[in-house]
């Protein structure tokens, strides 16, 4: 799972995963998380990258956007976000 620093666009799938200039995998599926106001996506990368924090950077429509790796499935379950 991946939190992405998009600006005016989502991850949808197939975009590559970098580090270091090396490819290091590729994204699955992706959009906004309307709910925690960030974009995510899905991504299948090398076991060496898949540690909770490790930066990557991941081309969305062109444009090499930073990401990191996170843990799955973020959600505000107190509800305290929908709630302010």
């Amino acid at each position: 799972m991946l939190e992405v620093e998009a600006e005016n666009a989502d991850c949808v799938g197939f975009e590559p995963l970098w580090q270091d200039g090396k490819l290091v995998g590729i994204t699955t599926t992706g959009g906004y998380g309307h709910r925690l106001g960030r974009s995510y996506a899905m991504a299948l990368v090398d076991a060496a990258q898949a540690e909770i924090g490790t930066a990557l950077s991941v081309h969305v429509m062109g444009d090499p956007r930073p990401t990191k790796v996170i843990e799955m499935s973020p959600y505000d379950s107190g509800g305290s976000k929908m709630r302010a």
